[in-house]
C-alpha cells in the first residue's frame, strides 16, 4: 500500500466512524504507521468533505 491509498484510507475510516457515531464532532483519531513515519490524524479538527 502506498503513503497516498494509506492518507485515502484514514480519511475514509474517519467518514466511516463520524457517519456511525462512533466519535462525535472532533473527537477521535486515527493513526497508522508508514515505514518510519507515523500517519495521525489532527486533534480537535472536524473531518470535512
Amino acid at each position: 500500500m502506498s503513503e497516498h491509498d494509506l492518507r485515502q484510507a484514514i480519511v475514509a475510516l474517519c467518514r466511516q466512524m463520524n457517519a456511525s457515531g462512533l466519535n462525535q464532532g472532533t473527537s477521535g483519531n486515527i493513526s497508522a504507521r508508514y515505514k518510519d513515519v507515523m500517519l495521525i490524524t489532527p486533534s480537535a479538527r472536524p473531518v470535512t468533505a
